[in-house]
């Protein structure tokens, strides 16, 4: 689909939820893991629309990411390292559904 759609869209209950431009998208879903949990998210810069927790790590799927907003956060909550990837539709997709069927 990467290759070829210029538009997304996903429904849920045969409701429209998402009707985007594939690469403003992608451009705003980021995944990041910290190498240990982070305090807090601030929800007022991102928006984290999955977390899950393992030992002394975190990962977080961000839906309105963007650089500044991120470094905002990162030396407000003292976050140390942290690895932020692009991702996929296709992962985009399964966190948008949260691992349903």
């Amino acid at each position: 689909m990467e290759t070829f759609a210029d538009r997304v869209g996903m429904m849920e209950n045969g409701r429209l939820v998402l009707d985007e431009d594939v690469d403003a998208l992608k451009a705003r879903f980021r995944r990041i893991r910290f190498a240990a949990r982070p305090v807090e998210i601030d929800t007022a810069l991102l928006r984290p629309a999955a977390m899950r927790s393992w030992g002394g790590g975190a990962e977080a799927i961000i839906s309105n990411y963007d650089d500044v907003s991120f470094e905002r956060m990162r030396s407000a909550g003292n976050i140390g390292a942290a690895e932020v990837e692009a991702m996929s539709l296709e992962e985009i997709f399964i966190a948008m559904a949260g691992g349903k069927s």
